[in-house]
């Protein structure tokens, strides 16, 4: 099961191309994210049709439905979204058969998603606010907070990483395409766009401390674990 899938899929295939031979892959989300588009997409459609791919409407924090039946989960940059990650953990636990697998991946401390954040929150573009869903959810930054808070769930954790991953946007432009994400939640009037772009690659550029020149280097931080349902 691919947690959180997206509408991109971007997991769901790579976990199509890596294991061609699966016997069945739910790619759920909280939001529909069947489309023309994917069954249009020859690699991915050629998986639905032998039901092999399949799509659920899940949020993982309020599954209730759904107990010791999935094998493996994966969930990648999801987490940072959800406020009660303790929730969603257990939920996940709960969803898995016993001896399942579960590979969890998100963003701990990212300038991106904090950017989003204050723009979200400024006095200029809150009123536009169209969907409630967050921009990012902070997460406790020890080393071995969400070890434990596994354990305590119930999981046998057997790997947990945290590290630290150097991106960067080529340009300005190159983080305004990225930042279109924005869109979805921000409803801004076409004729106060430019002023939109101007005041996040600004905002952006304070978080990073931008030196002025090149592209736009920021280091983020990301949580890595592996855990087994005993």
């Amino acid at each position: 099961m691919d947690i959180g899938c997206g509408a991109n899929l971007l997991c769901t295939r790579a976990l199509l191309e890596k294991f061609p031979r699966m016997g069945c892959l739910v790619a759920c989300d909280k939001v529909p994210i069947m489309t023309e588009e994917i069954l249009k997409d020859e690699f991915l459609a050629e998986y639905v049709c032998k039901e092999i791919l399949q799509f659920h409407l899940i949020d993982i924090v309020d599954c209730l439905d759904y107990r010791n039946v999935v094998n493996k989960i994966v969930c990648r940059n999801v987490l940072q979204q959800i406020t009660d990650k303790e929730l969603a953990f257990g939920n996940m636990y709960d969803l898995l058969r016993p001896g399942g697998h579960a590979g969890i991946l998100f963003c701990i401390v990212n300038p991106v998603d904090a950017c989003q954040v204050l723009i979200n929150a400024s006095r200029n573009w809150s009123q536009y606010r169209i969907n409630p869903m967050p921009f990012f959810a902070k997460a406790n930054i020890e080393d071995v907070y969400y070890k434990f808070l596994l354990e305590d769930i119930g999981f046998r954790v057997v790997r947990s990483e945290k590290r630290d991953v150097q991106l960067q946007f080529l340009n300005d432009q190159s983080f305004l395409k990225f930042l279109a994400y924005s869109t979805i939640l921000l409803k801004i009037p076409e004729d106060r766009m430019t002023q939109f772009k101007e005041e996040s690659v600004s905002l952006f550029k304070r978080l990073i401390g931008y030196s002025g020149s090149g592209p736009l280097c920021y280091e983020a931080s990301e949580l890595l674990l592996l855990a087994i349902k005993p």
